[in-house]
């Protein structure tokens, strides 16, 4: 018993305390570090989780790529570009079922907020109820640019402008379309699907 106390005390005991300190000993980790100053690239997106709807609107998240993170916080700059969404229908023979809708129709916020750290950010893009309603059983395509990346940040300009698609069919169901409906004085309704005697 005397020799294994003796064998505890002078071998494992050293052995113990050496692994012990070889295990606290610092490890240099890797350079996780954003390096202060580098400017960053910021490019469009795709849309960027579950599409909302009320009775007067429709929103969708967009979001907006950067190249690295950002080395500090910077706005964005957006704006709506109609003309892109009928250009990219043009160019790509996407035909009738397609339809560029009014810009009145789209509200954009005037900018996007990235945070330090960051690298994407989401926007919410706003249509009208009614005009996506107009176009039940078709797919409405709007376009945006963005227009500027504050504090010296770059666009990218293959990325500056980005073309969201949104198929009718998967935002509202026949029987969520609003109809307005006239009575003549002959007691005829018109405006729903077919007209029919009072």
């Amino acid at each position: 018993m005397k020799t294994m106390f003796k064998l505890f005390k002078y071998i494992y005991i050293p052995i113990l305390c050496c692994l012990t300190l070889i295990s606290c000993k610092d490890t240099a980790l890797e350079d996780f570090s954003i390096k202060p100053g580098s400017a960053t690239t910021v490019g469009s997106g795709d849309i960027a989780g579950g599409i909302t709807k009320t009775n007067e609107q429709v929103t969708v998240p967009v979001s907006i790529k950067l190249s690295t993170p950002a080395t500090k916080a910077f706005d964005v700059n957006l704006a709506v570009n109609q003309k892109a969404a009928a250009d990219h229908i043009k160019s790509k023979n996407l035909g009738s079922n397609y339809i560029a809708v009014k810009a009145e129709s789209i509200y954009l916020p005037n900018s996007a907020k990235v945070n330090f750290g960051a690298d994407s950010t989401v926007f919410s893009l706003t249509i009208t109820r009614t005009e996506i309603e107009k176009y039940f059983g078709k797919n409405v395509v709007i376009g945006y640019d963005i227009t500027n990346a504050g504090k010296g940040n770059a666009i990218d300009k293959n990325n500056a402008t980005g073309v969201i698609i949104l198929k009718v069919n998967d935002l509202i169901t026949e029987s969520d379309i609003h109809f307005l409906s006239l009575i003549n004085g002959a007691g005829m309704v018109f405006g729903s699907k077919k007209p029919s005697k009072l």
